[in-house]
């Protein structure tokens, strides 16, 4: 355990040092598939919403199907890209179903065995992610799990949610396991659940964490090629986003979870809080580590985007990195003394406008190549000190098809794509960042020399000449 816990304090819980310094990416799409905008080969409302799909062919095949996602999604060249690049940490978004034992009358069925869970979600994927955690070891790359669906649905109307649910009273927050399906967004559902409603989705869910999770994460240890693989737990992701007056609710699940998690798998949890929601989190976390109800060794996951923030002209972003006019969010959190990171962030603006994200275009890309380093150059030497950022995202899924078929049984990449290199067709391409290093755009973060914010090779102050 003391072996464990001091590793977490370097680098989950890093100082703003080089060598602890979080050069991470996010490993979005892979174990919880955000089907209704990360893919071009398939589409549907949320991971849900596909599985039923799968399921009308039958079980075995929608089993296969998250079999080969699993295997083939993130592949061993990727991941040596990665390390050449010098990524330090992967943060790992999972869904609290690849904890979940599968629903079929048997009592010695384990979350590593495939089936369905009692929401629908295909079970056994922890066998991959333990693949995937003994991968990144022999990289030198530390994993950071994120728990980025919760039963119940954590979001209103988000894929990442597993589900798409709209309101807040039939949610993980306030709901229960009912036979009325919750009302759904964008064409979704039903959802259902075969659980009993004597416990809320909340209980259960700090059930997951507390026993299943932490269970899971404290026998990683026994395993020499799985130990000290992961630094860092997150609680839940952007809790509530979309809804309001949830403060306490979520407050109420942090204290649940993360000391008996910490207690129980020495592992330092992380936090992560959003929108209205997250007013006061700062001086709430400082106040129950003071009283010992919440871990010291925690670190706080904020996400800046400035996709919503438009419509704004190439320059006007520059400005809103190089000379911002506002505060920013997270400086609650560091002004209190927390080690915070960057976990989610992305050269996508103006709502993935194609005029600002399209990487074939030359203008465009030489405005990317900007906008890449003087964020890098925000996140690593602003004066707030945070210890880190992680890219959204690794990869995306343009050409992507994790289905089998004679021809393919393990999925494939169709013609023409690659996992870095996407349809042209496909919106979201500036979100790929093995594509951004194929181009160019993204460079390693050493040779960018940052000095200061808006100062690095590469970093500028107006937008560049294509």
């Amino acid at each position: 355990p003391m072996k464990a816990v001091l590793l977490c304090m370097l680098v989950a819980v890093a100082s703003a040092q080089s060598d602890g310094y979080i050069n991470g990416v996010a490993f979005g799409g892979l174990y919880v598939m955000e089907t209704s905008w990360m893919y071009d080969q398939f589409e549907a409302p949320a991971e849900n919403d596909w599985i039923r799909q799968l399921r009308t062919t039958n079980d075995s095949f929608a089993i296969q199907t998250m079999k080969n996602h699993w295997d083939g999604y993130y592949s061993d060249t990727l991941l040596d890209d990665l390390a050449k690049f010098g990524i330090t940490h992967a943060r790992l978004p999972v869904g609290y179903w690849m904890f979940d034992e599968p629903v079929d009358g048997s009592s010695s069925r384990t979350m590593y065995d495939y089936g369905f869970n009692p929401e629908g979600f295909v079970t056994g994927g922890v066998n991959h992610l333990e693949d995937m955690l003994s991968k990144l070891k022999a990289r030198n790359i530390s994993a950071i799990i994120d728990l980025h669906a919760q039963i119940g649905g954590g979001s209103k109307c988000s894929s990442y949610s597993g589900i798409d649910v709209q309101d807040a009273a039939q949610s993980f927050w306030q709901g229960s396991p009912s036979t009325t399906p919750p009302t759904a967004c964008d064409g979704g559902g039903p959802y259902t659940s075969s659980r009993s409603p004597t416990q809320t989705f909340q209980e259960i869910g700090v059930g997951l964490v507390v026993n299943n999770i932490a269970g899971w994460l404290q026998s990683l240890e026994s395993n020499s090629s799985l130990s000290g693989s992961v630094v860092g737990f997150e609680l839940i992701n952007e809790p509530g986003l979309g809804w309001d007056d949830l403060s306490e609710i979520i407050q109420n699940y942090t204290l649940a979870t993360a000391k008996p998690m910490y207690q129980a798998a020495h592992i330092p949890p992380v936090v992560n809080f959003i929108g209205s929601n997250s007013a006061g989190m700062a001086d709430f976390i400082v106040k129950q580590q003071e009283a010992h109800a919440i871990p010291h060794h925690l670190s706080v996951d904020y996400h800046h985007y400035y996709n919503w923030n438009g419509p704004l002209s190439f320059q006007q972003l520059i400005d809103q990195v190089c000379s911002p006019t506002s505060s920013y969010g997270w400086q609650q959190y560091t002004a209190a003394g927390l080690p915070t990171f960057v976990g989610e962030w992305s050269l996508a603006s103006n709502l993935n406008d194609p005029h600002f994200v399209n990487i074939s275009n030359s203008t465009v890309k030489s405005f990317l190549t900007v906008f890449y380093a003087n964020q890098m150059s925000l996140y690593r030497a602003n004066p707030d000190k945070l210890v880190g950022h992680c890219y959204w995202s690794a990869r995306m899924g343009s050409g992507w098809d994790p289905r089998p078929s004679p021809s393919h049984p393990a999925g494939q990449q169709v013609a023409g794509t690659d996992y870095n290199e996407s349809l042209l067709s496909f919106a979201y391409s500036a979100w790929n960042f093995v594509e951004l290093i194929r181009v160019g755009i993204a460079k390693p973060l050493q040779e960018l020399g940052i000095q200061g914010v808006c100062d690095c090779q590469g970093c500028s102050k107006t937008v560049p000449s294509p």
